[in-house]
């Protein structure tokens, strides 16, 4: 019903469109026309083209990305199609039409997307909650028998077969202990709706005891937690009468599951239980950690897992029988191309033909979704003979990127493909794809102008200012949101030029100079930041692994600082809002610390590869030294990926800044984060040779202490790779 709904109101548009059209004075002609997946303003000015009437969009429709096949379609129809795939209105302006969105049809997209994701979390809530009543009661004997299956698996392990299944198997053992059964009854008694509006990017904590920065657990909450308290006794006893320990392996231990190392305080007495749950993106859900505590803060029992948000599978494409002399869909030359070139290269990609790297640097003419999927979708139509027309988002570009270049039938790739990320239709001679969450993909969608300045840049084989790098943190989308970029980039060089904190990386572009200058003089106070500053400093602190250092108060007795790095080194004060309780104080400092150091730049060994100039980050003396000794000893560290083998014959050497960003809390906690700005206009190409005295002294003490360090290390004992810094 809800489809011949849809249907007949198209029927009611495409009628209305015919009427305008004609009282103009207009026919309303059959278009034939094929356009790739562009910018709906591109899209719509070839379409207005063919009809002989202009087509505009508005700020609401003007970065949606279109793509449609037509053969003898009237205007008026392919009109109403478009903009039932973009949610939107023809609005009649003078002589033209203007493709919009209402405030309501946006309201609804909206409404629509956060009802969707509640349903979701409640089906994901449903799962875990089933899977626990198959389970048997708790007691001594169920703790016994559970210990026993655990055993059984930690003396299976083989580290040269270390592999999913042990992985998941040790998951599943701990969501049956009392930690992992806790977790889903509270996880089941959570208010889906407050889970749909947690802020992005942010951790939120419930306690039965909270700080200001803090839920409070409901009191249906809190006698699962009591329930806990009892089981986790028989548990205990259990670990210590079995000798539960996780197998280790060259001094490493591999966890077993959520029941990690089976730590020693297991049998501790709870004095603390802490629920967290950190938003994971759109596509990743919500992830979910129960951790109790000792008096001492030490980690009792911990439970973690992942809420779904991704929505229902769509149901709204039948099973297509496929003719066995049907085609089948097939990639182009660039697209094999480049899938061919990533999978044969992986350490970095290899430099690419003109014409193709032309293409990829060039978002705004040639969309990256009219790479690999727009070209699919105008052969399914052509296959099966029908028209199309879809709104293609930025999530449907990596389900198809990483699929296999092989052929596919239309069946599988509409199934396996589009409907990862869309809602698809082939009815009534029409093939139409939507997003399923289009109002959240505008919100996260890469900016084209922005995206081409940043694989131009990347294509230069130069690195990035660290005021380059701000810049496309912040005009470019969050990785975790959208991972176009990082896709698009490594089809150019996979090579990561620096591994900063992307929020901090966001904080720096943000702040003006008077600021960076009264930071460099004294230090700028928290509470003069703007809010969109201070929201970074959030992100960096209230995150789910928050990087918090402890430091002693000067001229504090010794006694009294062993004490206290005692309890701030305990597992509860990793938490943020245990530690940081009220949030970031208004009065705290914000510090900038520069300094002038030597720095080197080294080049890849394997000419072939595309390098038009330094390679990676900026090396120390130390660091090059370890490139030298590794490179030298292929048998202590051998090297399988080329991109990791320097040409130490020649380096770039040069100054540059270091900048040390010193977040003090209070008297006692800090964070610290250092980024390095680099202008390689002032570097010089020299041999080891001609290194500056210090720069080489430093190179050689380095180099002759690992020498001595592994004289005596025979092959394979070590698991070095050769690409850095040994542990």
């Amino acid at each position: 019903m809800g489809r011949l709904c849809r249907f007949s109101g198209l029927v009611v548009a495409c009628c209305s469109f015919a009427v305008a059209l004609g009282a103009r004075g207009q026919s309303d002609p059959k278009i034939t026309l094929t356009v790739q997946a562009s910018y709906a303003g591109v899209a719509l000015q070839e379409l207005g083209a063919a009809g002989h009437v202009q087509l505009l969009t508005s700020p609401q429709t003007a970065r949606d990305v279109i793509c449609f096949q037509l053969k003898d379609v009237p205007l008026s129809e392919a009109m109403a199609r478009i903009a039932g795939a973009v949610d939107g209105t023809w609005k009649q302006v003078g002589q033209s039409y203007r493709l919009i969105r209402t405030a309501k049809q946006q309201s609804d997209e909206s409404r629509k997307e956060f009802d969707e994701t509640v349903r979701s979390i409640r089906k994901s809530i449903k799962k875990r909650a089933d899977e626990l009543q198959k389970m048997t009661a708790w007691n001594a004997d169920e703790a016994d028998a559970l210990a026993t299956k655990v055993q059984a698996l930690i003396r299976a392990f083989n580290p040269k077969v270390y592999n999913g299944d042990w992985i998941r198997q040790g998951d599943q053992f701990s969501n049956q202990t009392p930690i992992g059964r806790a977790l889903t009854k509270i996880v089941a008694a959570l208010d889906p709706i407050e889970l749909s509006s947690l802020p992005s990017h942010m951790k939120a904590v419930w306690s039965s005891n909270p700080t200001p920065t803090q839920k409070l657990f409901t009191s249906k909450l809190l006698p699962i937690g009591d329930e806990f308290v009892k089981g986790q006794a028989d548990w205990a006893a259990a670990i210590d009468k079995h000798q539960l320990k996780a197998p280790v392996t060259d001094g490493f231990a591999h966890y077993v599951g959520g029941l990690r190392a089976f730590k020693d305080h297991a049998n501790g007495t709870v004095q603390a239980i802490l629920l967290s749950v950190t938003p994971q993106g759109p596509k990743n859900g919500f992830y979910c950690d129960l951790t109790a505590y000792d008096e001492k803060g030490k980690i009792i029992a911990q439970a973690n897992t992942i809420l779904s948000n991704s929505g229902a599978d769509n149901k709204e494409l039948p099973a297509m029988p496929t003719p066995t002399d049907e085609e089948k869909i097939k990639l182009d030359a660039d697209a094999l191309a480049l899938l061919a070139n990533r999978n044969t290269s992986p350490g970095r990609a290899k430099k690419l033909a003109g014409s193709l790297l032309n293409k990829l640097i060039r978002p705004e003419q040639f969309d990256p979704l009219s790479i690999f999927l727009s070209p699919k979708l105008i052969q399914a139509a052509t296959i099966k003979k029908v028209n199309m027309v879809a709104h293609l988002t930025d999530d449907m570009f990596n389900p198809d990127a990483y699929f296999s270049t092989k052929e596919t039938t239309v069946d599988d790739f509409l199934r396996k493909n589009v409907s990862s990320a869309g809602t698809v239709e082939l009815t009534d001679g029409w093939l139409t794809v939507r997003p399923k969450r289009p109002s959240e993909c505008r919100s996260r969608q890469a900016d084209r102008t922005e995206l081409g300045k940043y694989l131009r840049k990347l294509a230069t084989g130069r690195p990035f200012s660290i005021d380059e790098l701000a810049a496309f943190a912040l005009s470019l989308p969050d990785t975790v949101d959208n991972f176009m970029p990082t896709s698009m980039s490594g089809f150019i060089r996979t090579e990561r030029f620096d591994d900063y904190e992307p929020n901090m990386l966001r904080l720096y572009g943000l702040l003006t100079q008077n600021q960076k200058s009264t930071m460099a003089n004294g230090g700028i106070r928290f509470g003069a930041l703007g809010s969109e500053e201070l929201s970074y400093v959030n992100r960096l602190i209230y995150k789910m692994r928050p990087n918090i250092g402890y430091q002693a108060p000067s001229g504090q007795p010794a006694e009294q600082t062993k004490a206290d790095e005692e309890v701030f080194n305990s597992d509860l004060m990793r938490e943020a809002t245990e530690l940081l309780p009220n949030g970031i104080p208004r009065q705290g400092l914000l510090t900038l610390e520069l300094k002038n150091t030597n720095a080197a730049f080294a080049f890849v060994a394997d000419s072939d590869l595309d390098l038009s100039g330094a390679s990676g980050s900026a090396k120390s003396a130390r660091e090059l030294a370890w490139c030298r000794y590794s490179q030298e000893r292929p048998d202590l560290f051998p090297v399988k990926d080329k991109s990791f083998t320097y040409n130490l014959n020649r380096v770039l050497f040069g100054r540059q800044v270091s900048m040390t960003f010193s977040f003090q809390f209070t008297p006692t906690i800090l964070t610290i984060y250092a980024l390095n700005d680099t202008n390689l206009r002032d570097f010089q190409s020299m041999t080891l040779n001609d290194l500056p005295d210090d720069f080489k002294k430093e190179f050689q003490d380095a180099y002759n202490h690992y020498v001595m360090v592994y004289a005596n290390a025979k092959p394979g004992q070590l698991n070095g790779v050769g690409s850095g810094p040994p542990p």
